[in-house]
């Protein structure tokens, strides 16, 4: 076995010794998920740099043996943080969502920590393009997790400010879950934002005669656009990968809201919901840019060549919610612009023109940015390549 944790493997991390004003990624209070030393003391930021560079090497083995013997830190919410946030959807202000630029907010995370528990298993061994492994892959690997731990304890520089300074987080489970997302060895995979699914909803069915409208989610992912719908919405959705999971979560948690999902794809019919849905709302899978099985029933295995896709999956779905969609209802794509050599958008909205939906408005979405690029601070704009596209029948 390798002798990982020497200076000689790792490296000589920035301490006191050699540095000097670093970043001290601590929060305000102690987070209930932090690392404890052997001798009870939080791993704090500050405490990584107090100690002296022998002292940081044996914390990072320490922090290293711990998370074996813990296995994925999935992250945990209690039921009173989850009510917590589910009462910030249902009585949320979302019309912050359309900035005064025009842009849509990508930005706005209530919820979002909901949707990385409901189905966690498949969110972490899910996987993005190319051959990069899943965050879980990543963890379990020793040499890709001892980067992402020297990442979070010191072994780094950021240009937050315009000056490169070393930084360091807290070592909780949280921080280390960013860091396996933020660490380029792995594929984060995307998770759409409650707000913005709420925002549409609100925007073309709040105003309208006080009924609870009915919303058809062709892709229900990660639960985002089913939390969406809490307090005033009917919500009906498919999902090969999901369905189950999204269920049990709401059985267990809101058994009182009108949620359901069908396990399989929105290429299957379901005749029972003709001329019944008020919104067709999703962001369907961008063909093979996530993977998040491997199983048959996932679109890109079904249809592998992109034409195919494009033409059976995609055309199927569309066809369906034509036919589930009330006469001036409304269809809501949520899509990226391009993925490799293939114009997604375009190809896409084709279809649903073809099929007889009418174009009524497009919404650009502003991606977000991490704060360790400097971006945040320097203004610089990160490209935009993802919208929403409003149709009604």
């Amino acid at each position: 076995m390798k002798q990982y944790f020497t200076e000689f493997y790792l490296g000589t991390p920035y301490t006191y010794e050699n540095s000097s004003n670093p970043y001290i990624m601590d929060t305000k209070k102690i987070a209930k998920d932090i690392i404890l030393t052997e001798e009870g003391i939080p791993i704090t930021a500050k405490y990584l740099w107090s100690l002296n560079k022998e002292k940081r090497i044996r914390c990072l083995e320490y922090v290293f043996n711990y998370l074996r013997k813990l296995g994925f830190p999935y992250m945990k919410i209690s039921e009173e943080e989850i009510k917590k946030e589910v009462d910030k959807i249902k009585n949320g202000d979302f019309s912050r969502v359309l900035r005064e630029d025009n842009l849509i907010s990508n930005n706005i995370n209530v919820g979002l920590n909901i949707c990385q528990i409901i189905a966690k298993e498949e969110y972490y061994r899910s996987k993005g393009e190319g051959s990069r492994p899943s965050l879980f892959e990543v963890f379990n690997n020793d040499e890709a997790l001892i980067k992402v731990l020297k990442n979070r304890m010191g072994w780094n520089t950021s240009k937050e400010d315009g000056t490169i300074r070393p930084y360091m987080f807290q070592m909780t489970h949280n921080q280390i879950l960013n860091g396996i997302r933020n660490s380029g060895l792995g594929t984060p995979i995307s998770n759409f934002r409650p707000s913005i699914a709420k925002y549409f909803y609100d925007r073309y069915l709040g105003n309208l005669e006080n009924k609870r409208f009915l919303i058809f989610d062709y892709s229900c992912g990660w639960g985002a656009r089913a939390l969406a719908s809490v307090g005033k919405y009917n919500y009906v959705g498919t999902d090969p990968l999901t369905a189950n999971k999204i269920n049990q979560w709401f059985q267990k948690y809101l058994p009182n809201e009108n949620i359901k999902c069908l396990q399989q794809g929105s290429e299957i019919l379901i005749p029972e919901l003709e001329n019944k849905v008020d919104m067709c709302f999703s962001c369907p899978p961008y063909f093979t840019l996530e993977k998040y099985s491997e199983e048959e029933s996932q679109s890109y295995i079904k249809n592998a060549n992109y034409i195919d896709w494009i033409n059976e999956y995609w055309k199927d779905t569309v066809n369906n919610c034509y036919s589930y969609t009330k006469e001036r209802g409304y269809f809501i794509l949520v899509i990226k612009d391009k993925y490799e050599n293939y114009n997604l958008r375009d190809d896409m909205c084709k279809i649903i023109d073809e099929i007889g939906f009418n174009f009524v408005d497009i919404f650009l979405i502003k991606n977000s940015k991490n704060h360790l690029s400097g971006k945040a601070k320097s203004k610089v704009t990160t490209k935009n390549n993802e919208s929403v596209i409003v149709f009604q029948k």
